[in-house]
């Protein structure tokens, strides 16, 4: 379970994209990615080959949820706000959800 607010709150002059970085960032992002990849059990019996492959595929978590929340074609227009045209209601609605997902990993 997660909680998603009912209003959106966003920088309305960042993209998609860089919105979803920035939460991944926040949440911890490349460092958190690391934490995952010493603390796994498998870690430990991994190569330093996949644990790259492991560590990139981490990196490039914000770029899975846009295309698993069907923000690609949005993810390079800003999310705007009422001065600011954006994205449309429910691509906006979805960044919130992309933004709470960051943080569960």
């Amino acid at each position: 379970a997660m909680y998603v607010d009912q209003v959106d709150q966003h920088t309305a002059v960042l993209t998609v994209r860089e919105t979803l970085k920035f939460a991944y960032e926040c949440f911890g992002g490349s460092a958190s990615a690391a934490k995952v990849i010493s603390s796994s059990t498998t870690a430990n019996e991994a190569t330093e080959e996949e644990k790259a492959k492991i560590q990139e595929q981490l990196d490039h978590f914000p770029d899975f949820v846009i295309h698993n929340l069907a923000l690609d074609r949005a993810a390079d227009t800003v999310v705007g706000n009422d001065m600011v045209r954006g994205v449309s209601g429910g691509e906006k609605k979805r960044v919130t959800s992309g933004e709470m997902l960051m943080g569960r990993r």
